[in-house]
């Protein structure tokens, strides 16, 4: 239970790191397309699980399979962990961080600057349930939602 939830929150810092890393590097008028590849990659590596698995079944026998045989799906993603570090520490930093960091401009504490000039509210909203943003905004329409927080957050 505690690998899952360890898997989950490693697939999530990912996944955003993926989408900030793929629309830093895409030209300006076709980040959402590119970073839609994210999105669809989940699925599909879900989907390629399920096939591994259930193949794995067919080919060995159910009972094979209960013995020995679900173990091999978890050695293969092995080594599709071992690319996919392999990968990572391939990976040079985007374009914007390096000009930022060779800039000086970077922050010496992100989170207090995160927090700082209407970030706390921020946060609020994205942590609270949708029924309380929308009164704390003082609308009804979702739809309209953050754009009326962005108007009284100045």
């Amino acid at each position: 239970m505690v690998l899952r939830c360890l898997q989950g929150l490693a697939l999530g810092g990912e996944c955003g790191g993926a989408a900030i890393y793929v629309a830093e590097h895409a030209p300006d008028h076709k980040r959402g397309h590119y970073t839609s590849y994210i999105q669809m990659t989940a699925t599909l590596g879900l989907i390629l699980a399920l096939l591994v698995v259930v193949g794995t079944e067919r080919i060995l026998g159910e009972a094979s399979f209960s013995d020995f045989g679900w173990r091999l799906p978890f050695l293969l993603s092995g080594i599709l962990v071992l690319l996919a570090l392999y990968i990572r520490l391939s990976l040079r930093e985007t374009p914007l961080y390096t000009k930022i960091k060779e800039a000086k401009t970077h922050s010496t504490s992100p989170i207090k600057d995160a927090l700082q000039e209407g970030g706390a509210k921020r946060m609020l909203l994205i942590c609270s349930a949708p029924r309380p943003a929308r009164q704390w905004c003082g609308t009804r329409a979702s739809s309209t939602l953050l754009s009326s927080c962005r108007r009284s957050w100045g």
